[in-house]
């Protein structure tokens, strides 16, 4: 809940931190009303693909988030991953974000890091 009001967090890191699925359906939740977080690793959180296509529902709606670490959730198939890479891709996504920030871009581009070293 504290998220879904926030102004001021930018980046946010809950790897390792056992969230599951449910964890990330909530996190998603938020994500459809938070406008100042950019940044959320995941890292290790055993998500699924549930947790991950809730995930992706989000960021259909959320334009600031940029960067979404899902490093080490092994059940999300690679299809899946892929959609969320392009949807973080979106330049839909860029072009909000410079609106909220008065044409005012600093952020760094969206990164494929779903994609990036997927774990073996």
């Amino acid at each position: 809940e504290a998220l879904k009001g926030n102004t001021a967090l930018k980046t946010l890191s809950l790897f390792f931190n056992n969230i599951g699925i449910a964890g990330a359906v909530v996190l998603a939740d938020t994500l459809k009303v938070n406008t100042t977080l950019t940044g959320l690793d995941l890292q290790n959180n055993d998500i699924g693909a549930v947790g991950a296509v809730a995930l992706a529902d989000a960021l259909k709606v959320n334009m600031t988030l940029t960067e979404l670490n899902l490093l080490g959730n092994d059940d999300i198939p690679d299809e899946l991953l892929a959609q969320i890479s392009m949807l973080l891709e979106d330049p839909a996504r860029a072009a909000a974000r410079e609106a909220a920030a008065g044409g005012w871009n600093d952020t760094k581009p969206a990164r494929e890091i779903p994609l990036a070293k997927r774990e073996e």
